[in-house]
């Protein structure tokens, strides 16, 4: 997996207003789904007994995460977010701030045409 990213901030002081604006985009790649490597598709497996399970865990119980190892089919996705501030100082024991963010989480796509 390897990733772009670009971020920035803008502050703007004018009298009691403290202006703030920024983005921020993600583009990542993931390139590593090979879970037959692994001896099999394990996605998650929880090992306890009954008793445990119920108490919330215990010393015989574990978790076996698989993770990929190598390439098969890429699929990438871009994340866009953005803000606006202002902090509006009233006084001088009283600011008001004004706040809006917005963030995208774009859809995966695979990385590479279909056949």
């Amino acid at each position: 997996m390897f990733q772009y990213q670009i971020a920035d901030d803008f502050p703007k002081i004018s009298g009691k207003h403290t202006l703030r604006l920024g983005f921020t985009w993600v583009h990542q790649n993931v390139t590593d789904l090979d879970f037959a490597a692994l001896g099999g598709p394990v996605n998650g497996l929880i090992t306890t007994n009954l008793t445990d399970f119920f108490n919330g865990g215990g010393p015989s119980t574990s978790l076996n995460q698989a993770f990929p190892s190598s390439t098969e089919e890429g699929f990438k996705f871009n994340t866009f977010g953005g803000y606006v501030a202002d902090d509006w100082k009233l006084s001088d024991r009283l600011t008001v701030s004004l706040n809006l963010r917005m963030e995208h989480y774009a859809n995966p796509t695979c990385d590479s045409p279909p056949p």
